[in-house]
């Protein structure tokens, strides 16, 4: 075995990491369910690869997904006038990829014509930085902000496999290629 992996949630996810035998952490995490984002940092500081999973469909208000916790953060956080032009979905996306500690998110879908188009919104790249930090600060004052790491020092992997900043677009091209065949 090269690398070893795990996928883990707060609270434990902490003593995950400090355990420092992990190579790479697929953690939950999207613009409205942010409190997994010091942990995904502590993570990645240490070295590890961060798989983000749940960073677009359980983040977006999409059509029959406006109830729960999710919506009712995205209503406070009144994002609807920030994301100029950008569909819900965009934005989610977009502020997942934008989190300068993955190295890659995980975007399911079984019908190809939207897995085209969020390689189409991936592709864009990044939120503007001032886009970015303004909506943080209103899913903070709306409820979805990073909870605290504690001070007990974790310690990271010791066979980093850290895949870069934009991993993610040979992702894009390794599936337009190999799955849709383009």
């Amino acid at each position: 075995m090269r690398f070893i992996g795990m996928s883990g949630t707060l609270p434990h996810l902490i003593d995950h990491i400090a355990m420092g035998v992990f190579d790479v952490f697929q953690i939950l995490y999207s613009a409205v369910e942010r409190e997994h984002e010091a942990a995904i940092a502590t993570a990645a500081q240490k070295g590890a690869g961060i798989v983000i999973r749940g960073g677009a469909a359980k983040g977006a208000p999409t059509e029959g997904k406006q109830a729960g916790l999710q919506w009712e953060r995205w209503r406070r956080a009144h994002l609807d006038d920030l994301p100029d032009g950008m569909t819900p979905m965009e934005f989610i996306l977009r502020f997942t990829f934008t989190n300068p500690d993955l190295d890659t998110t995980i975007v399911g879908t079984i019908n190809p014509a939207h897995l085209q188009t969020n390689l189409g919104i991936l592709e864009q790249g990044p939120l503007p930085p001032d886009l970015y930090e303004e909506a943080k600060r209103r899913l903070a004052a709306a409820g979805s902000a990073p909870q605290a790491v504690d001070d007990r020092g974790c310690m990271g992997a010791t066979r980093p496999i850290r895949c870069g900043p934009r991993s993610t677009d040979l992702t894009i091209k390794l599936v337009r290629e190999v799955i849709l065949g383009r």
